[in-house]
C-alpha cells in the first residue's frame, strides 16, 4: 500500500492504494472468494476505529479503460459501494 498525498476534500483523510480486490469486467459485484481478502483491511479499520471513533474511511473503485468515460465513472462508484458493504455487513465495520 502507497500513502499519497491528497488535494481538495480528499485531503482530510489519508488514501491507502491496494490492489487487493478484483472485480469481472464491467461488474461492479462483488464474487465471495473477493470477500475474504477484505478482511485484513477490515481489521486495520476497526483498529484505527478503535483509536479514534471519529476517523472517516473513503472508498474508492477503479475500473480498467474499457467502455466510455461516464459509465466508467458509475462502475467506480458501484466498486466502491460493494467494498463499502462488504466491509460493513460482513466484517462488521
Amino acid at each position: 500500500a502507497d500513502l499519497h498525498p491528497r488535494v481538495g476534500a480528499q485531503r482530510a483523510v489519508p488514501r491507502i492504494d491496494l490492489d487487493t480486490v478484483n472485480f469481472e469486467s464491467g461488474s461492479w459485484e462483488l464474487p465471495p472468494d473477493q470477500i475474504d481478502k477484505l478482511a485484513p483491511i477490515a481489521d486495520a479499520m476497526k483498529r484505527a476505529i478503535d483509536q479514534n471513533p471519529q476517523i472517516v474511511f473513503l472508498i474508492e473503485g477503479h475500473t480498467d479503460a474499457v467502455g466510455n468515460e461516464e459509465d466508467n465513472l458509475s462502475l467506480s462508484d458501484r466498486r466502491a459501494e460493494s467494498v463499502a458493504v462488504a466491509l460493513t455487513t460482513a466484517s462488521s465495520i
